[in-house]
């Protein structure tokens, strides 16, 4: 009697076990199911955030189909991450020449020639647009291939060149000094290396006093000139937006002293209503 009373206990306890085995095989079968449904809603979660961007227009389909603000935004967005772009800088020219800001256009048109002067569709529309203010990119008198020249190179570039140039002058000297038997070899290398660091130095000086450098445009029209930085001094003139005008003092907090070479004309000006080129 024990006997059958030990078996149906063993296998009471068997089919027990059997059946919590199969109740944690499947608890772990959901849980993983649930971990797999939670893991694919996550992805396809995402999909729609990659696709928006991968189908994000480009600024130039938004220029070409006309939305020049949309493009303006991404055209900025590039410029804050590379400011020294100037394809950058002659695309945000394009979008507020669009949009009639004409002196924000010349402005970014400026910048962009600042950084590549030789560029023709940079020097064509920077032109275009001092046209449409009244000024003029090359002066009466000035012969076009020798303005070219003189603006061929960046103003970084020729500092670059002129820096190099004095260091292998450095360098031919001391060579000089070490190696007698080779002096009267490195004598015409020595005065050709004088010579171009002469002219890039001289064209640099040149460059760094040229009308873009050091300079900054009036944004807001009929800008007061003032005899002095306040509001208490005389204004004896009014320049309009879009004129180019140098910087002839740094400048403060609220005002700042410009000046017109061309007419020798100076005065302050606030400096909300001017952007440094």
């Amino acid at each position: 009697m024990s006997n059958n009373l030990a078996r149906q206990y063993d296998l009471s306890r068997q089919r027990r076990e059997q059946r919590d085995n199969k109740q944690f095989f499947n608890c772990q079968t959901l849980k993983f199911s649930y971990n797999k449904l939670f893991l694919s809603f996550f992805i396809f979660s995402l999909l729609p955030m990659a696709s928006l961007k991968a189908i994000e227009p480009s600024p130039t389909e938004l220029y070409k189909n006309e939305k020049f603000d949309q493009a303006l935004t991404i055209y900025e967005r590039e410029n804050i991450a590379k400011p020294d772009n100037p394809y950058t800088l002659y695309n945000i020219g394009n979008c507020q020449f669009r949009m009639n800001n004409l002196s924000l256009s010349l402005l970014y048109y400026t910048k962009a020639f600042n950084l590549l002067p030789r560029n023709a569709d940079i020097r064509h529309n920077l032109e275009f647009a001092m046209n449409q203010t009244g000024q003029k990119l090359i002066q009466d008198g000035t012969p076009i291939l020798l303005h070219k020249i003189f603006y061929f190179f960046a103003l970084g570039e020729l500092k670059a060149m002129t820096y190099i140039l004095f260091w292998i002058l450095c360098l031919l000297l001391t060579v000089a000094i070490l190696k007698k038997d080779i002096r009267s070899k490195l004598w015409p290398i020595f005065i050709y290396s004088i010579a171009l660091f002469a002219v890039f130095f001289i064209w640099g000086t040149m460059r760094a006093n040229s009308r873009f450098e050091n300079a900054a445009i009036i944004i807001e029209s009929d800008t007061p000139i003032l005899s002095g930085p306040g509001k208490n001094f005389k204004t004896y003139a009014s320049l309009p937006a879009g004129r180019i005008v140098k910087i002839a003092d740094i400048p403060g907090s609220v005002y700042v002293q410009i000046g017109l070479p061309e007419k020798g004309l100076k005065g302050w000006v606030e400096k909300t209503d001017i952007k440094r080129i």
